[in-house]
């Protein structure tokens, strides 16, 4: 099948960019990470992208920009906490 075919490296997070697109590599039953490992990105006429490392197609998710990788906080009501609890303040 015809496509186009580039190299990319994956990152510690498991993702890879590609035209400014971020995956998520997804962990499959001969591997949980594939950071650091070389996978080719191929796009095919039909416009898909099909990931590849060695001779196996990979299982992946995009991710989209509204999707964030930074932690969520929870708020607590300051007359909730009990005496010599842990916890942040933060200014809104």
């Amino acid at each position: 099948m015809f496509s186009i075919k580039e190299q990319r490296t994956v990152r510690a997070d498991n993702t890879i960019s590609y035209k400014n697109r971020m995956f998520q590599i997804l962990p499959d039953k001969y591997r949980i990470s594939f950071a650091k490992a070389e996978v080719v990105v191929e796009k095919r006429l039909d416009e898909s992208i099909h990931i590849k490392y060695k001779d196996q197609y990979l299982n992946y998710k995009e991710i989209y920009s509204d999707e964030s990788y930074s932690a969520k906080s929870t708020s607590i009501a300051l007359n909730n906490l009990i005496t010599g609890d842990i916890f942040t303040l933060h200014q809104g």
